[in-house]
């Protein structure tokens, strides 16, 4: 074998493997390495090409004596056919075009071809070209050493070595282009999950120690770098000292200790008072170690939306009192509470006097005033707070939960003391007076549900009205309309 300028063949490789093996960024390299290839073997041109995601091949590095009609990027697909591809990857190809035994040798059209354009293509006389596939066989870029001269003479011996050498620096592209594409695929990723409107972060299954967290779900917390490494509820809780009660963890994993399901549930973040919907589920994270992650997307909207369909289904518009509907609810839980902690209580039942002949001789709009007045009126009285409701028409209805009879009479003397004022309308000259009939009915006493206890409630009430207005009736047992 035959030594070079800068000696054996040996001793190239030992520079190249030296140069690849360093700490410092070897791309900075590969320029002097086709230097030191070209002048061991005579070449006068170094060059390698590598792919993108698109099917064109640029060139990356070079070492040439001669820079022009060197392309900088080669589409193969157009240069070459299909045929012509599958042998130029299929392994390495010398040729110098005045060498007298190719004519005899080469019977292969399609090589002959192959030749014949890269000869065109890289203006080259003596060409030797190594190519480089991916692990999946795509093709990845490939190495070329060139000369315009008339012709290099290589015996099989440096022919060999040749392709060893570049074979080495090959498998160093490959690895870079792998590298490259863990490179790419990650940031996209990375774009991807800090572009999808959704808040992720991962934790340590056991110590909670944030291992990820996307830009959105940082930023409200001071970025990535204050998240990261830190225990979740140290960054996400600042009153806490431990993992929340509400942590997701107990749900996350089956008996065994496996990851299992993942787990949904609702939650309003404290300083903002922001809701999201959360999800969290177990997996194994690259290390091997069990790790959660938890996602979220922001509900604000939808929860204010569905706050404002349940206030348009649950309250009544005109006094803004829950209506009957809320009712029903309200009072079907309270009789729970109350039936599993042996407690009673009482449905106050009230109408309006002479409401209609208000609505009759001055108009619905004033009836609609005074109705709006009176929710008003009841709203603010606390004895009654958040436990009144518009049943209907002029009718109201008062729950109480837990309460004596005691209780009851001092509820029932307010509601009088209310309905004994005189009403303004709010051009606030024209004074009304209107009171109330009042019924009760006690649970468990006159009624074990709702139904029964409105029914009951309401009779008592009409009983009130048929005794003189403005006065109240307990419910009895016996209580008729004619007495």
């Amino acid at each position: 074998m035959q030594n070079g300028p800068a000696g054996t063949v040996e001793e190239l490789y030992v520079r190249i493997v030296k140069k690849l093996s360093s700490t410092v960024s070897t791309n900075r390299y590969l320029a002097d390495i086709l230097k030191d290839v070209c002048a061991h073997f005579g070449f006068g041109c170094g060059l390698i090409y590598q792919t993108d995601h698109t099917d064109k091949f640029y060139l990356k590095e070079q070492f040439a004596f001669y820079a022009d009609s060197i392309p900088d990027n080669i589409d193969l697909a157009d240069e070459f056919s299909p045929e012509e591809l599958d042998e130029l990857f299929n392994s390495a190809v010398f040729f110098s075009v005045r060498q007298e035994a190719d004519d005899a040798k080469e019977q292969n059209t399609i090589v002959c071809a192959l030749k014949s354009k890269l000869t065109v293509l890289f203006s080259a006389n003596t060409l030797l070209l190594v190519p480089i596939k991916s692990d999946s066989g795509k093709y990845a870029g490939f190495i070329v050493l060139l000369d315009r001269r008339s012709r290099i003479v290589l015996d099989e011996s440096n022919k060999d070595a040749a392709r060893t050498v570049l074979t080495i620096v090959a498998n160093f592209v490959k690895l870079r282009i792998y590298q490259q594409k863990i490179e790419y695929t990650t940031s996209y990723l990375l774009k991807i999950m800090d572009h999808m409107a959704i808040d992720i972060y991962v934790t340590d299954f056991n110590t909670f120690e944030v291992l990820y967290a996307n830009k959105s779900m940082a930023a409200p917390y001071g970025g990535q770098g204050k998240m990261i490494g830190e225990p979740c509820w140290n960054v996400l809780y600042k009153d806490k000292s431990g993992p929340c009660d509400f942590c997701p963890k107990q749900y996350l994993t089956d008996k065994d200790g496996n990851p299992s399901k993942v787990y949904m549930w609702d939650y309003q973040r404290p300083f903002d008072k922001c809701w999201f919907r959360v999800f969290s589920s177990a997996f194994r994270w690259v290390d091997g170690r069990m790790a959660m992650v938890i996602s979220s997307v922001d509900i604000t909207e939808s929860k204010h939306n569905e706050a404002l369909v349940r206030q348009l289904a649950e309250y009544d518009h005109l006094t803004a009192l829950p209506n009957r509907m809320r009712l029903q609810e309200d009072c079907q839980k309270a009789l729970e509470r109350m039936q599993q902690n042996g407690q009673e209580g009482y449905l106050i039942f009230f109408d309006l006097d002479n409401f209609k002949k208000i609505n009759d001789t001055m108009g619905h709009h004033v009836g609609d005033d005074l109705l709006q007045m009176i929710g008003s009126a009841l709203k603010d009285a606390e004895c009654i707070q958040d436990c009144v409701y518009r049943h209907g028409g002029d009718e109201f209805v008062v729950m109480c939960e837990n309460v004596d009879k005691k209780r009851v009479d001092e509820i029932v003397e307010n509601l009088f003391k209310i309905f004994g004022q005189t009403w303004w309308l709010h051009d606030g000259k024209t004074p009304l007076v209107c009171q109330a009939s009042i019924g009760v009915a006690h649970y468990p006493g006159d009624g074990k549900t709702v139904e029964e206890l409105l029914q009951n409630a309401d009779v008592a009430m009409y009983k009130a009205k048929r005794r003189g207005r403005n006065t109240v009736e307990f419910f009895v047992a016996d209580m008729g309309f004619t007495d």
